[in-house]
Parts: structure tokens; sequence; C-alpha cells
């Protein structure tokens, strides 16, 4: 299980999605409008291994249920980057990955 937090469209969810059958990828973003292009261009690829979230990050509250969890370029943009950091982190299996890439 996978889950990219502030996936916006999807399009790291969709990639790894299509690169990874076999694996279930989440994408959690607050913005509506985003995830209906990502579940739209999802559709359009036929990918059947995603699901999209809309949520804020810092409330976001599944607890040790993923192997990886990426965060790409949204922590300059939060609000309350900590929270959405140990968002996170709880949401990580034990001995699962945190993959963060960020402009600053």
């Amino acid at each position: 299980h996978i889950l990219d937090m502030g996936c916006g469209a999807g399009i790291a969810v969709n990639t790894v999605a299509a690169a990874l059958p076999e694996a279930t990828v989440h994408g959690v973003d607050p913005d509506g409008v985003a995830l209906a292009v990502a579940r739209h261009d999802a559709a359009e690829a036929g990918l059947s291994n995603v699901e999209f979230i809309e949520a804020k990050g810092e409330l976001f509250d599944r607890q040790s249920s993923y192997d990886l969890a990426m965060c790409l370029d949204i922590v300059h943009d939060c609000p309350f980057p900590d929270k959405v950091l140990a968002s996170l982190r709880r949401a990580l299996k034990p001995g699962g990955t945190l993959l963060i890439k960020d402009i600053k």
C-alpha cells in the first residue's frame, strides 16, 4: 500500500499505480477539483488500483496502513507542516518508508 499526501491532480499516484499494478495507491488532497482530474485520468488509463481521498493532510487519520508514504513538493505550502508530517508518520506501517521531496 502506497500513499501520496498532497497528490493534487494525481500525476504521481497514477504513474506509480501504472508501474506497480499489484500495489494499491492512495492519493490524498483537499482540492476536490484536482481530485476530479486525478480520477478522470485514472479511469482513462484503466487503473483499478487507485483511490483518491479528499482530506486535509493534517486531518488524515489512517494508522499503520501504508508501506510507503510520499509527500512531493507540498510541505512548503502546508499551513501546518508539522501536523501533516505527523499524520504521514502515523499512516506508515512499522518499518514503512517515508519519502519527502520539497523545493525548500
